[in-house]
């Protein structure tokens, strides 16, 4: 009995002197999450797909604004400076951020990846002046490639994950594979000869492999100012299609479209407004995620041209 006692008093002992050292010991540092910064809501919604809580993703360009036109902050650079990888679209699609993200990617390898390298050169669209429209991602199957291709990126960045990844892009493609067909059948909905939209610039190019026309002010960037003679042709389009329907943009802006509204009113042909998500996500509501958007898009077009008769 004694020397249990003894014992005891000794683990007693053991434990006041040394209860200190273990309550102010440092706890063990966690592992930093691997980071992904994306330049738009698009990709960024993409690539959340892939990761889902496996790794933190960051969006530069927030919701509304406008790829074409953004200007790289000092916020921006930091966020670029920190992250493991950082995935754009290319194509010249974000403007100066574009060239910023070039010039990292000449100083440090194998850190700035585009989705449309995913892509072969007779996949993209090049416009009538010889301009490359950057806009892929309103060509599903186009983006089902990007998607397997920056997935395979990400595993080969992030291989502790990588098993996990894979199996997100699997289910995530389906998804799309599913958005594809809804696409399809949608438009069958629409008469062929009511399959024009007309909207302030031309983001909507891969769209025509749907069966789509496209009449825009301006081309595939924001930047240049719609001319005289393209709106003149616009509105005796119009007329001549007999078309009602017209589409603003959340992240562009829409001044020219109220000057077209106002040039056909005046020869009494009377058209409506709809609103579209082009270059950018929505922050709240259906057209929040990729798949969203695009499911907003197709509805509002169908409804829009389905019914297009003037009020």
């Amino acid at each position: 009995m004694y020397i249990y006692r003894k014992l005891a008093k000794s683990i007693i002992l053991f434990l006041a002197l040394t209860s200190p050292v273990l309550l102010f010991w440092p706890p063990p540092k966690k592992k930093s999450p691997f980071t992904i910064v994306t330049t738009t809501g698009i990709i960024g919604d993409i690539v959340t797909q892939i990761v889902n809580d496996k790794a933190e993703v960051t969006t530069i360009i927030q919701p509304s604004l406008n790829p074409h036109e953004y200007e790289t902050t000092l916020k921006d650079i930091h966020a670029i400076n920190k992250a493991n990888m950082v995935i754009k679209n290319g194509l010249h699609l974000e403007g100066a951020l574009d060239k910023d993200l070039d010039k990292l990617s000449a100083t440090e390898t194998n850190k700035v990846y585009s989705i449309s390298d995913a892509l072969a050169q007779k996949e993209i669209i090049l416009t009538e002046s010889g301009g490359i429209d950057p806009h892929i991602w309103f060509d599903v199957q186009l983006l089902i490639k990007a998607t397997r291709y920056i997935s395979k990126k990400i595993q080969e960045k992030d291989p502790s994950n990588a098993s996990q990844y894979q199996q997100n892009t699997d289910k995530y493609i389906e998804k799309l594979q599913a958005l594809e067909a809804f696409i399809k059948s949608t438009i069958k909905q629409i008469p062929k000869e009511k399959r024009l939209i007309v909207m302030p610039h031309n983001s909507f190019n891969y769209l025509r492999r749907y069966g789509f026309e496209i009449a825009s002010l301006q081309g595939i960037s924001t930047i240049a100012e719609p001319s005289l003679a393209t709106r003149v042709k616009i509105v005796n389009q119009i007329k001549k299609q007999n078309i009602h329907a017209i589409f603003l943009e959340t992240s562009t802006n829409n001044k020219g479209m109220f000057v077209l509204q106002q040039d056909c009113k005046k020869s009494g042909h009377h058209l409506q407004c709809h609103i579209l998500y082009t270059d950018s996500l929505a922050s709240q509501g259906e057209a929040t995620s990729y798949i969203g958007m695009m499911t907003y898009n197709i509805n509002t077009l169908k409804e829009a041209l389905s019914n297009d008769t003037a009020n």
